[in-house]
């Protein structure tokens, strides 16, 4: 008989929320939101640094500029969460959906504006067609895909991604004993 702390699990991938913790060991919440809140901890360090360094350079345009992205990244998460949870009326969905559209299509152009600076105008075109390529992806998934199931578009797919965590132990000890007895089935079929 295997422990609970070794047997298989099946969970759905958690969201970048710390309110959607999975426990590791197969079930429940865990209290801790660690690896929810690394990003968010990198994302900081580096906002801090560069703006430091940049303040220290006396370049106010890219203070202003990290300042706003770290901004937008912080509301978009939050509406990506609202929107991951379900909860509210449709209107609060779309309103959700317009403003995370809305940031992320408002930080990829600011990427896009701000790296184009830096390079030939061939690149420039390139990055900001980056920029409008995936506004538009985002515009077509939230406002024409997600209408609801029951007037879904023709080439919208909705599929739920399972993982599975196998954990060793007592079940990497029986996994090992069904192989020896796979060996040796084969070997009497040689």
């Amino acid at each position: 008989m295997a422990h609970p702390a070794n047997a298989q699990s099946r969970q759905k991938l958690p969201v970048s929320s710390p309110d959607a913790r999975v426990d590791a060991r197969g079930g429940g919440d865990v209290s801790s939101a660690l690896p929810c809140s690394l990003p968010l901890a990198f994302l900081t360090i580096n906002s801090v640094s560069t703006l430091y360094r940049a303040s220290v350079n006396g370049d106010t345009p890219v203070v202003v500029f990290v300042l706003a992205v770290y901004l937008a990244y912080l509301v978009l998460d939050y509406c990506l969460t609202e929107l991951g949870r379900s909860d509210g009326g449709p209107w609060r969905r779309a309103a959700l959906k317009v403003v995370a559209w809305i940031l992320a299509t408002a930080i990829g152009f600011g990427f896009a504006y701000h790296f184009s600076q830096l390079v030939s105008l061939g690149m420039a075109v390139a990055f900001h067609a980056m920029a409008a390529t995936s506004s538009g992806v985002l515009f077509y998934t939230y406002f024409y895909c997600d209408r609801g199931d029951r007037r879904r578009g023709r080439w919208c797919r909705v599929e739920e991604v399972e993982v599975e965590f196998v954990y060793g132990g007592a079940k990497k000890a029986s996994a090992d004993a069904k192989n020896a007895g796979d060996l040796s089935d084969a070997a009497e079929n040689v």
